[in-house]
């Protein structure tokens, strides 16, 4: 598939999975002679991105807030697809 094809797969943009091919970062990617980047799937099927997930409170008064904030962020990254880190 091509570049751009395999951005909307992952769900990034284009110029970040430029920035993954031109860093390594995607396996089985090649350049055409044509100048196309393509990234054969047979073997693309094994990559796994990992979501990090950060929440914090403005105050300690807020604190109370902090886990019902963090369920929220959970909840999101999870209806999009993310496997949370343990």
């Amino acid at each position: 598939m091509k570049l751009s094809e395999y951005a909307k797969k992952i769900g990034v943009t284009y110029k970040t999975a430029w920035n993954h091919y031109q860093a390594g970062l995607i396996p089985n990617a090649r350049k055409l002679p044509s100048g196309i980047i393509v990234i054969f799937e047979d073997e693309s099927k094994d990559v796994h991105y990992k979501t990090a997930a950060y929440s914090r409170v403005s105050s300690s008064e807020n604190r109370p807030n902090l886990l019902s904030q963090s369920k929220r962020v959970q909840d999101f990254c999870a209806a999009k697809g993310s496997l949370p880190l343990s």
